[in-house]
């Protein structure tokens, strides 16, 4: 029998019982159909949960976008209305300070301490200084707060003194300048200078002057009333002497009242002096130096 013949004689034959076979490609097996329904169920689902993911996704985004932005506005607002220290400004006169400019700007709390904070306020007592050199050198006269009680009680912490530059200044030198005559420094005279061979600035006290063996210029020995002598210096390293000092009036409601002046310190040092001597913390020689 040739092939062409077993061929249709299979194709005519009936099928075993229970069975059926169809050549049509739609009449798939039921397993295949089911399971290609999960898949197409399967890609429709995650085609959906992407694009609700992608949704949620972005509304949390703009959402954290709109708390950030909040945040920043609120913390603008904020440093808006916060007070800031202020810089250390040097001023000519207690009249140019508003209350905020009535306390020494260099003292930090807690760097006694705290070393960090100590280099804190050394950095702003040296911003303050280079200031006050500047001004003096310029020919202006510069007020500030003092703190300490080294020089007690001739200055004491709190008081407000007034440096004048030391050289000559005329009217030509400027709309701030005092117009004065050279100074003459002398024992007892408090004075802004660089002491060598430290450079560093002090306004303490002329303790003894001498004359230079090399040079013969006057050579100047500056300390405090403890007898601590911070170094000497000649006149070139000497940039501003006191005029005067200054108590304030107690505080009311958060502002000063007022200065008001203590005696020359030059004109009382030897007495002061003497009694310090015998009792640093002397109560005559405080009472001496009581504002007038």
């Amino acid at each position: 029998m040739s092939w062409r013949e077993l061929f249709d004689a299979f194709e005519n034959s009936p099928p075993p019982p229970g069975r059926t076979f169809s050549w049509e490609a739609d009449d798939c097996d039921e397993e295949e159909q089911a399971r290609q329904a999960r898949v197409a169920a399967w890609a429709r689902g995650s085609a959906s949960k992407r694009a609700t993911t992608a949704k949620s996704s972005a509304e949390e985004t703009k959402e954290r976008r709109r708390h950030r932005e909040a945040a920043t506005a609120q913390k603008e607002r904020v440093m808006k209305l916060k007070r800031k220290r202020l810089p250390p400004l040097v001023l000519t006169s207690p009249h140019e300070a508003a209350p905020e400019f009535h306390e020494d700007l260099t003292i930090v709390p807690g760097a006694a301490r705290d070393p960090e904070l100590f280099e804190k306020e050394l950095r702003l007592r040296a911003q303050r200084n280079r200031l006050i050199h500047e001004n003096l050198v310029a020919g202006s006269a510069v007020w500030y707060k003092s703190s300490g009680n080294s020089m007690w009680p001739l200055v004491q912490s709190g008081d407000a003194i007034t440096l004048h530059p030391i050289q000559a200044v005329t009217a030509d030198d400027g709309v701030q300048a005092i117009p004065k005559d050279a100074s003459e420094i002398g024992v007892g005279d408090i004075v802004f200078c660089q002491v060598q061979r430290s450079n560093q600035y002090y306004t303490h006290i002329v303790l003894m002057v001498q004359r230079d063996y090399h040079t013969n210029e006057a050579k100047y020995w500056i300390g405090n009333l403890e007898h601590r002598l911070d170094g000497w210096c000649f006149r070139e390293h000497i940039y501003g002497i006191l005029r005067q000092v200054e108590a304030e009036e107690e505080y009311c409601g958060g502002a000063v009242w007022g200065y008001y002046a203590r005696p020359f310190p030059k004109r009382v040092f030897y007495a002061v002096q003497e009694l310090v001597d015998g009792n640093r913390w002397s109560l005559v020689a405080g009472q001496m130096c009581n504002p007038e």
